[in-house]
């Protein structure tokens, strides 16, 4: 969240590509990805969301970078939809 709010550079990594192979017929990963949203988030401790949700003035921009850092050009899966 500081990082975001700090305009900082950011990357993503993935600990395994097993569901994004070209040939999968499964899309599911993709799905779960382009929906994903900070607002979803899950902690051990309903406090600790609302605390890390609550120091994100706006979920919608945070989310929109997240989806650039995942799919823009730059991301993530950049090579993935040429």
């Amino acid at each position: 969240v500081q990082a975001h709010a700090c305009n900082m550079k950011q990357h993503v990594q993935l600990y395994s590509c097993q569901g994004l192979r070209d040939d999968t017929d499964d899309l599911s990963l993709y799905v779960q990805l382009a929906t994903m949203t900070a607002a979803n988030a899950e902690a051990t401790r309903p406090e600790d969301k609302d605390a890390i949700l609550a120091k994100i003035p706006c979920i919608a921009e945070f989310d929109a970078r997240l989806q650039a850092a995942i799919f823009g050009e730059h991301g993530l899966l950049k090579r993935r939809f040429v």
